[in-house]
């Protein structure tokens, strides 16, 4: 008595389950790809020095900023990349102004040294006190009265949208220093040129399903 063939296992669930994944967009291929080697943040930090132009001056973080920085490191880097990285050695010189002990390598006392000259506190040398009179002190506090708000627009911008015809925000933001200002400003920076990558990857998902649907028709 012959013994009858047994059928091969069905192949369907191996095939789909071995199709090839869908290939990156070209956006998610930089994500992956932006790598700072320790060259790069040191290079990083000395190009914002000298955008500031001078020790302990931050730069609004806006586009001609970033393409002087990207320019100065060889357009490696794109401009979210450039705004996320100093954000993130930002907090890492705080960090480590706050406590030496998370100082481990030569590269982190760098980043520390040249972090000092960027977001450090300005040295104000201590002068004896001197009596002054009201009306002197009262034309002293006039004149620093206000930080100049043309100095953060994209801050303005936002501000002037959220509360349009109000104006008690405008000397609300001239009330605070000037170092937390650029702070905010940068923050709607960086969130800008997000929204601007979400778009151009939304758009380049809109066209890859429309011309998916267009060929299966």
């Amino acid at each position: 008595m012959s013994t009858p063939r047994r059928s091969p296992p069905s192949t369907g669930n191996r095939a789909s389950s071995d199709a090839a994944p869908e290939p990156l967009t070209q956006s998610q291929k930089n994500q992956l790809q932006v790598h700072f080697t320790d060259e790069d943040e040191l290079d990083l930090l000395n190009c914002y020095l000298e955008v500031a132009g001078s020790k302990n001056s931050q730069p609004t973080l806006d586009s001609p900023a970033l393409d002087r920085i990207a320019t100065a490191l060889g357009h490696k880097f794109r401009h979210s990349h450039i705004a996320d990285k100093l954000h993130r050695l930002k907090i890492q010189y705080h960090k480590f102004a706050r406590t030496k002990s998370f100082i481990k390598t030569p590269h982190h006392l760098r980043i520390l040294e040249i972090g000092r000259s960027i977001w450090g506190k300005p040295h104000i040398p201590r002068t004896k006190p001197q009596v002054i009179s009201r009306r002197i002190r009262g034309r002293s506090v006039a004149k620093k009265k206000g930080v100049d708000l043309k100095n953060f627009p994209v801050l303005v911008s936002e501000f002037s949208r959220q509360f349009p015809g109000n104006g008690v925000w405008r000397e609300g933001l001239k009330g605070m220093e000037e170092w937390s200002l650029k702070g905010m400003n940068e923050k709607w920076v960086l969130l800008h040129i997000e929204e601007a990558e979400l778009k151009a990857r939304r758009v380049a998902l809109i066209q890859r399903q429309i011309g998916t649907t267009q060929t299966k028709d």
